[in-house]
């Protein structure tokens, strides 16, 4: 109000002042005045041009920090979610020893982040779990990977056991099962399923290793003078000592590897870290602690000589080629001497199988050249029917097989023919 005064009494002052002029002087203030007059319009005009443009200035200024603050906001907003998720991840994806303490602290970890993107965001629920739904989904995704993962090494160690032992351990396959179910994320049907396909592979790699290692029986021979026997020896914790011991003389190394193997089954008490140690190129021998860590048993196979056999085994041996088990022990150490020269009914078999079943020419060589050794009677043709399985092989592709082959027929035949003579000369002709 006293500025207001102020300058009503400064222009009445100037009006007065304007009059006194125009009385005195009335041209020269006419000019005067109108030059005034036009110089403070033009002073008025341009002080508010200017104050245009400071105001504009000012609302523009205000208008990019109110932006720029926003921007800044938005910016912070988002390293914070980002934060928030990167969080939640690595809550996922640390370690858990079984699943069910995953399953928690993944649960946890989830509502910790989504209650803190509510807060930051100032959101809905919905629009939260809409944040969080890309990890949410990786490490889903992730979780299935490691199961995978997790279902094919429990089975690959299986497998991998079942080969190396050349058996099915009905203890394994319940740690397998167990695995697979607290680790594998599996519900136990799924389990026995996972398994059950598992031990099919396994039987079709283990058929193929039999008859690998049959066939490698076949092609490793007998010492002359030694039996085929299991040999077991114990080691006995308390005593601190082995003592060796052979349960069986056979016929053959596959009759004897049979028996081996069946022993940590029938024989053996409490078999644990099961072990084999042989290979196709060697016997089979086999080792485990048994009765619950009392001791380590080792199981193989052996060709022994027969100086070395006490009188039972030599007994069993003589048994099992039909030949009479009285007298002294050395006198059933010469009579087994004399029967071991000639190979046994089995082992002719296995070499029929090998010439009818084996395509390999080097193994066929080998199984003519150890028949056409044979002192070929009419009973041992009979029993074995081996010459069947020779005779076929002079159509053989093969000139060397097929050439071998007819030789030995005819040697055969002539030997026949002479047995045949010499029996119609003791004998005569009989009908």
């Amino acid at each position: 109000a006293t500025q207001k005064k102020r300058r009503a009494q400064l222009h009445d002052a100037g009006n007065d002042e304007g009059a006194e002029d125009d009385a005195s002087a009335p041209k020269a203030g006419s000019e005067n005045g109108v030059q005034a007059g036009a110089k403070k319009v033009a002073r008025g005009s341009a002080g508010g041009a200017d104050r245009n443009s400071a105001a504009m200035d000012v609302a523009v200024n205000v208008e990019e920090t109110s932006e720029a603050t926003a921007e800044a906001a938005a910016k912070m907003v988002a390293a914070k979610t980002k934060i928030i998720i990167e969080e939640y991840v690595r809550a996922c994806n640390s370690y858990h020893s079984n699943l069910d303490e995953r399953r928690v602290a993944v649960e946890k970890a989830e509502e910790r982040s989504l209650r803190t993107l509510v807060e930051l965001h100032g959101c809905a629920m919905a629009e939260a779990e809409r944040l969080l739904a890309p990890a949410k989904e990786q490490i889903g995704q992730q979780h299935a990977r490691e199961l995978a993962d997790r279902r094919t090494y429990a089975l690959e160690a299986h497998s991998r056991e079942v080969l190396g032992n050349r058996r099915f351990d009905k203890r394994g396959e319940k740690s397998t099962l167990k695995v697979l179910m607290e680790h594998g994320g599996c519900t136990e049907p799924h389990a026995q399923q996972l398994l059950e396909e598992a031990n099919i592979k396994v039987t079709a790699a283990l058929a193929d290793k039999k008859a690998a290692a049959q066939k490698a029986m076949l092609m490793r021979p007998r010492e002359p003078g030694t039996v085929w026997v299991v040999e077991t020896q114990p080691y006995c914790r308390g005593a601190g000592r082995t003592s060796s011991t052979i349960i069986g003389t056979f016929l053959t190394e596959a009759e004897a590897t049979a028996r081996a193997e069946a022993y940590w089954v029938n024989d053996a008490y409490m078999v644990d870290c099961f072990g084999m140690i042989s290979c196709n190129t060697a016997p089979y021998s086999a080792s485990a602690c048994v009765g619950a860590g009392e001791g380590v048993m080792t199981v193989s196979v052996l060709a022994v000589d027969v100086m070395q056999l006490q009188t039972n085994m030599l007994k069993k041996a003589l048994q099992l080629r039909g030949a009479a088990t009285n007298g002294t022990r050395e006198e059933l150490r010469s009579r087994l001497n004399g029967l071991l020269q000639l190979p046994s009914t089995d082992e002719v078999k296995a070499m029929r199988t090998v010439l009818q079943e084996t395509p390999e020419r080097s193994l066929q060589l080998k199984t003519l050249r150890d028949v056409a050794s044979l002192p070929a009677t009419k009973e041992m043709l009979t029993a074995t029917r081996i010459g069947v399985a020779v005779g076929k092989l002079r159509a053989h592709a093969d000139n060397e097989i097929s050439s071998l082959a007819a030789d030995i027929v005819q040697a055969w035949r002539m030997r026949l023919c002479v047995e045949k003579e010499k029996d119609l000369e003791l004998y005569g002709n009989t009908p």
